[in-house]
């Protein structure tokens, strides 16, 4: 509607929904504020699944390295925090209080800086000067998104923007706000993890055993074993009504 306003003219669009694996389920044509509703009511329906009979201890999935934004999203620590936080959103519903979550990742390090540019310096910056949860390094979104290298870098060489790392740090925290514990399994250099607030474990097993401290011996386990290979649904209670 703002650009409609600013350029003088109406615009006619058209409006897919994507199912899970991309595939059209609804096309809508016209009046973008006319149709935008009719598309999100079918969005609505494929995405928010009452589904659940049961509430959850712990939820279990794995990470690859390469998805969602790019190659490193699954071993850059931010992005890390970040992927695991937006599963917290998607599932909360579902999951007690201070649920566990236990994630795979090969952890190698890889904070593939020619694509993310600042976040090396910003995870660097969490580790020292008093910066003790993610919410301290909010200050810094000014001055890094002022440095001229990191902004050649977004504008000439394919680079994100530097205040793309302060979005992920913001919801980075939500886990760490909702979760008891956070379990990084298999990775090859674990101390990126743990300089990042989670714990880290060799096997499923050994991450399992320890969360018992948490959340008991018999815990009720959400295991999704899709996790960042297909488009996510966000879980619901079986009874529960969830409004767009």
């Amino acid at each position: 509607e703002h650009m409609e306003k600013c350029m003088g003219k109406k615009f006619f669009t058209c409006d897919a929904v994507l199912d899970t694996y991309q595939r059209q389920i609804a096309v809508f044509t016209g009046y973008a504020k006319e149709i935008q509703p009719l598309s999100w009511e079918v969005a609505d329906k494929r995405t928010y699944i009452p589904w659940a009979e049961k509430k959850y201890d712990i939820m279990v999935f794995g990470m690859p390295q390469n998805f969602h934004y790019g190659n490193g999203m699954g071993t850059n620590p931010i992005l890390m925090l970040q992927a695991i936080s937006a599963n917290i959103i998607r599932h909360k519903r579902v999951m007690k209080d201070n649920c566990v979550v236990i994630c795979s990742s090969v952890c190698n390090g890889y904070f593939h800086d020619e694509e993310f540019p600042a976040y090396r310096a910003l995870y660097e910056l969490f580790q020292k000067d008093y910066h003790n949860i993610l919410p301290d390094l909010e200050k810094y979104g000014e001055y890094f998104s002022n440095n001229r290298e990191y902004i050649d870098k977004y504008r000439f060489n394919y680079g994100y923007h530097p205040y793309h790392a302060f979005s992920m740090i913001s919801c980075g925290h939500i886990a760490e706000m909702n979760c008891a514990a956070i379990y990084i399994v298999g990775a090859i250099e674990p101390g990126y993890a743990r300089e990042m607030g989670m714990k880290t474990r060799a096997t499923f097993e050994e991450a399992l055993k320890d969360a018992a401290k948490y959340v008991g011996p018999n815990p009720n386990i959400l295991a999704l074993p899709k996790t960042f290979k297909v488009a996510s649904v966000h879980l619901g209670m079986k009874d529960e009504f969830v409004e767009s």
